[in-house]
């Protein structure tokens, strides 16, 4: 769904497939990544979903050399769990 479709009483407490996607291909381009949060409210299945997901993309690009990611708390902890030490 548009962020222009949301109906003004809800929550958007996740990004959406297509921005998933964006995000995710963009990591391409670039040397350095510099993470202070999640993108959605991970806490909360489904919630999780783009955040895990680009995390996932984020902890292999860093594992083949091809990024050097700096995060914090939370998303520390699932590139952690993606990874490994």
């Amino acid at each position: 769904m548009s962020v222009n479709a949301v109906p003004f009483d809800s929550m958007i407490l996740d990004v959406g497939p297509q921005s998933e996607k964006d995000i995710t291909s963009a990591l391409s381009s670039c040397k350095t990544l510099i993470w202070n949060g999640p993108l959605g409210a991970f806490e909360y299945p489904p919630f999780d979903h783009a955040t895990t997901a680009v995390a996932q993309a984020v902890a292999m690009m860093t594992g083949e050399g091809k990024l050097l990611s700096v995060a914090g708390g939370a998303i520390q902890y699932l590139l952690y769990l993606t990874l490994g030490d």
